[in-house]
């Protein structure tokens, strides 16, 4: 074979190889898909929506770019715009948004496509809200919305569903402005919610989080460990299970897991040895409140809700150092 010929075709076939391993990420029953973004590496990232890492895109509404460049941010940069957020020289990252009139409102998503041989039609939604940046003393917060469609490729156009139950309102507002440590309790949430959906076999869902411009000393937020779980609904009941650790990891005994439910109805669990506690028996379709109280111990987020569609495992607390 001709040798020029013979490296032209290499070069196509690793084009259309990389072409195929990039684009939205596949999600059906049994394949959830998760995000941590320790991808984005400790530095400056130029960010192509949907390539540097697949089904990840950001948006400027003013200065947008392509790609967009994200500075890496430990919370002292406050200029508006988007970022890889996360301690200096940390592997631990996030990503990060500070809107303010450079950057007007700024939007972050994650593209799913279908891939199974059914329709979802119920996801379970997960991700941790980061505060790296005390702006102007007042909570703000990252809102949380989705489109679907047979391809949602914007951030910006069509209509979206609110999902409450996932917003991000910054859980604490120090005197004065300047950057926080988004990876410690205080300053983080962790949001989980099942929300009911139409996604057709071979049809996307875009999940989206919208930072406004609040004010002219914006907080800075990050989205980090995001999850989306396709589930099945369950007759009759279902439980929720989860894990109550120190600061360091190590299992908390006898602490007291409360359950409310819509009507106000309560029930109360303890976690073994370990750390561990299972709340049988709920109602499926239900919203449910837990809380966590331990002899000792104090927690930055002692509450979480949860909407129950099937059984869910991984509703931890953790207490603060």
């Amino acid at each position: 074979m001709n040798k020029t010929y013979s490296a032209g075709l290499y070069v196509f076939v690793l084009l259309v190889f990389a072409a195929s391993a990039l684009g939205q990420r596949n999600i059906s029953v049994g394949s959830p898909v998760t995000e941590n973004f320790n991808g984005l590496g400790t530095g400056t990232v130029n960010l192509t929506n949907n390539s540097t890492i697949a089904g990840i895109y950001a948006t400027r509404t003013t200065g947008n770019a392509t790609p967009n460049v994200l500075p890496a941010n430990d919370g002292t940069n406050n200029a508006g715009q988007l970022y890889n957020m996360g301690t200096t020289g940390a592997a631990d990252r996030a990503l990060g948004t500070i809107s303010a009139t450079a950057s007007g409102t700024n939007y972050l998503g994650l593209r799913l496509l279908n891939s199974g041989s059914v329709p979802i039609t119920s996801l379970r939604i997960s991700y941790t809200g980061e505060e790296w940046r005390e702006g102007n003393g007042t909570n703000e917060t990252l809102t949380f919305d989705y489109q679907t469609g047979s391809t949602v490729t914007s951030l910006t156009a069509g209509t979206w569903t609110v999902v409450p139950a996932l917003n991000f309102t910054s859980p604490t507002n120090p005197p004065g402005q300047g950057p926080l440590d988004g990876n410690l309790p205080s300053n983080r949430i962790t949001l989980t919610t099942t929300i009911s959906v139409n996604v057709p076999v071979g049809t996307e869902i875009m999940l989206r989080w919208v930072d406004v411009v609040d004010s002219a000393q914006p907080d800075g937020f990050g989205i980090d460990d995001v999850s989306a779980t396709v589930i099945g609904v369950s007759a009759g009941e279902a439980f929720i299970s989860g894990r109550v650790t120190t600061s360091g990891g190590v299992g908390i005994g006898r602490a007291l897991i409360t359950v409310q439910d819509g009507s106000g109805g309560t029930r109360s669990y303890f976690t073994n040895s370990f750390g561990y506690y299972t709340v049988p028996g709920l109602l499926v379709g239900g919203s449910y409140v837990l809380s966590v109280s331990a002899r000792r111990y104090s927690f930055a987020n002692a509450t979480q809700v949860v909407s129950l569609e099937d059984n869910i495992s991984g509703v931890d607390f953790v207490a603060s150092p």
